[in-house]
């Protein structure tokens, strides 16, 4: 497949989930650096324009919303971490 557009609709990553529970700010970012580390992911994204909306466990745990907390990361924390590594122009 070469799509020519790629939206990910949500739950792109985990961080309430496996063995390293993304409960800090430097754990987050972990997750994310190791998600965005695999090959063909790097390869896809190199050649496809994408769009991705944040979902709960992108941000924190299960359900999160503004003012929950997952350990030591806030909601707040967590969009901007998922801002960090999917960042967005100011026109989509």
């Amino acid at each position: 497949m070469e799509p020519d557009f790629f939206v990910h609709t949500g739950d792109i990553v985990y961080l309430d989930q496996g063995l390293l529970r993304a409960r800090s700010v430097e754990v987050a970012r972990e997750h994310w650096r190791r998600l965005y580390s695999l090959p063909l992911l790097r390869q896809f994204h190199s050649h496809t324009p994408s769009y991705f909306l944040k979902d709960d466990h992108d941000v924190g745990d299960n359900d999160s919303y503004p003012g929950t907390r997952y350990g030591n990361l806030r909601f707040e924390d967590g969009v901007e971490v998922f801002h960090e590594h999917n960042p967005t122009g100011d026109v989509p």
